[in-house]
């Protein structure tokens, strides 16, 4: 098959591998004989949105290599890149670029500089950026972010502005915990994770008593539906002064609390303070909308009745099984 360019180039993060991701590297493999394929070091990841969760370089360079094969392309070079040019300012095999709409300045300024070094202009091969289903960029960014899953899907317009209630026939299954139970906070977090997120009075005063840091404490004055004692919540008022109420009856999610929230988590994690939201009605489903919009990581932590603490390590597959279980909701 006689290609455009003997050697092209692409690069990025490639953090979990999307639909966007396997586009544009096919259109490396369609234009070029031969496809050198930069990858990000940390170094250059650092800045990006919750960048300690973006995946190890050698899983994303196994995750590389595996899509190469199952696309049986053996003429492939990935480079470690901890500058935004790479080789592309030296004079070597590449001959053209390809990149995104908006990555196209980034190609004009290393011609710049290999005009001055009288090196021969890189082609740009522009490729269309891919769009979620919002009709929004599909990134790894927003994947991160919990926004979305590597094929677009947008978690939020499962809600569709309304109130979702719980049918009879889900309740028991919600009865069996969503993630591992737990004895005690110790090590909370072993892993990096961009939020820490308690679901419950009682769960909530656990982490106050032994000093354990959240960023979300999700409330309603009550446990297992009796209001607590009045003052209960003083050393949590002491704390946190951001607060946010919503209203939520029991058995329901309504539109409000999903905009809620929406709104509290990308607040945290763009300002990095502790909120409360406090729930008129109950927060007992609020677990499960959470989970689904959370960024990647997260952790949630949350009261099994006469069984302890259920901790929830946001996942794409804890997104797909929330999803799931939501959209059985009427």
């Amino acid at each position: 098959m006689n290609k455009q360019f003997q050697t092209v180039a692409v690069a990025g993060t490639f953090d979990r591998l999307h639909d966007g991701h396997q586009k544009i590297l096919m259109q490396a493999i369609a234009s070029g004989q031969k496809v050198f394929c930069g990858l990000t070091t940390p170094k250059l990841n650092q800045n990006k949105i919750l960048s300690q969760t973006i995946q190890a370089y050698g899983k994303r360079e196994e995750t590389l290599k595996s899509f190469f094969k199952w696309q049986r392309i053996d003429e492939v070079n990935i480079l470690p890149l901890d500058n935004p040019f790479g080789p592309t300012l030296e004079k070597t095999e590449i001959q053209a670029i390809v990149v995104s709409n908006e990555r196209q300045t980034t190609v004009d300024s290393i011609n710049q500089i290999r005009a001055k070094r009288h090196l021969a202009p890189l082609e740009k091969i522009i490729f269309p950026l891919v769009a979620a289903q919002d009709k929004d960029r599909l990134s790894s960014s927003r994947i991160r972010l919990g926004q979305i899953n590597r094929q677009g899907k947008v978690f939020n317009l499962l809600f569709q502005n309304k109130d979702l209630k719980l049918p009879s026939n889900l309740r028991s299954k919600l009865k069996k915990p969503l993630g591992k139970l737990i004895n005690d906070l110790s090590q909370v977090a072993k892993k990096p994770t961009p939020l820490t997120i308690t679901v419950g009075d009682i769960v909530t005063q656990s982490f106050l008593k032994t000093n354990t840091p959240f960023s979300l404490a999700v409330i309603d004055r009550k446990s297992q539906r009796n209001f607590l004692r009045q003052g209960f919540h003083d050393q949590l008022f002491s704390q946190i002064s951001n607060i946010k109420k919503t209203k939520n009856i029991a058995g329901t999610v309504s539109k409000q609390t999903i905009l809620t929230i929406q709104y509290l988590l990308l607040k945290i994690v763009f300002d990095k303070l502790p909120w409360i939201m406090e729930v008129e009605g109950e927060e007992d489903l609020t677990v499960l909308p959470i989970s689904l919009l959370a960024p990647l990581e997260s952790l949630i932590f949350y009261g099994q009745p006469d069984r302890g603490i259920v901790k929830v390590r946001v996942t794409e597959k804890i997104k797909e099984k929330t999803y799931n279980l939501l959209r059985k909701f009427v």
